[in-house]
């Protein structure tokens, strides 16, 4: 089984840097209050995997947050809160919600395999860590569906403590996805080090081999070094499908297969709600 944590997938801005660091501190402060007010809630987004050509299955629904407006009637992203709290590091808060909120959802789901994205930032010692690896090595129906996305968009803060903890992820049988893959400057040695479940390569790498699939195929094949399982990112029409699966991949994700929905024919309510366990 493949446990993604895509607690939510940061949708990283990529100007945010350019912000001043007042209103980085205000988008940071905002979405932590969204959290505390019950204003956040979690999309739903396939991730699929190819049994033959042609034929496609359903590997693991990704987590994706969104933020509540116009009194829950829509929903939007929150790409460039979460990247102020990673910048602000500030993110565990937002991160362990989402952690756990997951985990109740394969709870009261049993048939079903999500993953949530963690920040790099939040894979280091802390009790919270602790009590969710308690809880499951105690209960491995959950955990043997439950994926942790590691995103790209920082760093971790300590190597050798991070290595330690997702090691302990692993052996309660979560699995492990490395996110963004090819985004930004990608370490390959760490990422042996990790030894991940899956790689999901980064939509810009499709973009470039909609005209030829070489770069595509080779970062595949390394890829395929580390782990069995590589999934393309933003497939957004039959032509990237293909592409896709000539290159190599084993699955894929995007607009074309499936959008994010706040609503799934499976869910036990309307809207899954995320929960501040900082009360």
């Amino acid at each position: 089984m493949i446990v993604v944590i895509a607690m939510h997938k940061i949708e990283a801005i990529n100007n945010i840097h350019s912000y001043e660091s007042n209103e980085i501190k205000a988008l940071s402060e905002k979405l932590i209050e969204d959290l505390k007010n019950g204003c956040l809630a979690l999309a739903f987004q396939r991730v699929v995997a190819f049994d033959r050509i042609n034929i496609i299955s359903c590997l693991y629904y990704e987590v994706l947050l969104r933020r509540s407006v116009d009194f829950e009637v829509n929903y939007l992203s929150c790409g460039e809160g979460i990247k102020a709290l990673e910048l602000m590091n500030k993110v565990e808060q937002l991160d362990f919600s989402v952690i756990w909120t997951t985990i109740h959802t394969l709870k009261l789901n049993t048939l079903q395999k999500i993953g949530c994205n963690i920040s790099a930032l939040t894979f280091k010692k802390s009790s919270n860590w602790n009590f969710i690896i308690f809880f499951l090595e105690k209960n491995k129906s959950i955990s043997e569906r439950l994926f942790i996305e590691i995103t790209e968009t920082s760093e971790f803060s300590d190597k050798n403590e991070s290595l330690i903890l997702i090691k302990r992820l692993k052996n309660t049988g979560v699995k492990i996805v490395i996110d963004d893959y090819g985004k930004y400057n990608s370490n390959t040695e760490l990422i042996e080090l990790i030894n991940p479940d899956v790689v999901k390569i980064d939509r810009s790498l499709l973009a470039k081999s909609r005209d030829s699939i070489f770069l595509l195929k080779k970062v595949i094949e390394s890829c395929h070094r580390v782990t069995d399982c590589v999934i393309v990112e933003g497939v957004e029409s039959e032509l990237d499908l293909k592409i896709a699966h000539n290159a190599g991949a084993q699955g894929v994700q995007g607009f074309y297969i499936h959008r994010p929905t706040l609503r799934t024919e499976w869910i036990s309510k309307s809207i899954v709600k995320v929960t501040n366990i900082f009360v």
